[in-house]
């Protein structure tokens, strides 16, 4: 089973949508989303929520550019020899038609150039509140963790979590995270291995 995702806001996108196309409106969907550099799911999203689509400059979307530049470029030299300029056509070069008039360039609105960065996990965040440097262990049931954090979250899903997170969590926090299993149940233990910097 594949993990939830989080939108921009960090809520779970537990909802599926799907829907039928054609096979030229699939192929038309494809090009729109890799001239965006976004993942199909973020663009769709965002042309439905009437939200603006920014193109961010990388190796993909310039792969992509170009590979619709020599499409573009065949079909142009199809209509020279007399055919007749297809509609699909248009479209795609009203997609990348120049933005600077005068240079005959496009501009760059914004260059990636930082990290990366995870949504805020909650779960982790409230770790850190009682796995301090005063209190550095803890282990107990994750029915006993339930309680111990206050959150309102079934014990096997917390485990989940905290078995995705476990990397996250010493990394950026400092806390080690071990899972075992014997015949008196699931035990899950917390030491805080070093400050957060």
């Amino acid at each position: 089973m594949s993990l939830k995702n989080c939108d921009m806001k960090g809520r779970w996108r537990s909802k599926t949508v799907a829907f039928r196309v054609s096979p030229e409106e699939d192929a038309q969907i494809e090009r729109l989303v890799a001239l965006s550099g976004l993942t199909k799911q973020d663009y769709i999203v965002k042309r439905l929520q009437n939200k603006d689509i920014i193109v961010i400059g990388n190796p993909r979307v310039h792969k992509a550019l170009r590979n619709q530049l020599i499409t573009v470029l065949k079909e142009l030299q199809r209509i020279e020899s007399g055919a007749q300029i297809d509609d699909d056509l248009m479209d795609m070069i009203r997609l990348i038609n120049i933005r600077n008039t005068e240079k005959l360039s496009w501009d760059l609105e914004k260059a990636e150039t930082e990290l990366w960065k995870e949504a805020p996990e909650p779960l982790l965040e409230e770790l850190t509140k009682k796995i301090t440097a005063d209190a550095p262990d803890w282990q107990g049931s994750p029915t006993e963790l339930v309680a111990f954090l206050g959150i309102d979250l079934k014990p096997n899903i917390l485990t989940m979590k905290l078995n995705v997170n476990a990397g996250r969590l010493f990394n950026e926090y400092g806390i080690c995270y071990e899972s075992s299993r014997s015949h008196d149940g699931r035990k899950v233990k917390f030491h805080l291995e070093q400050t957060k910097t």
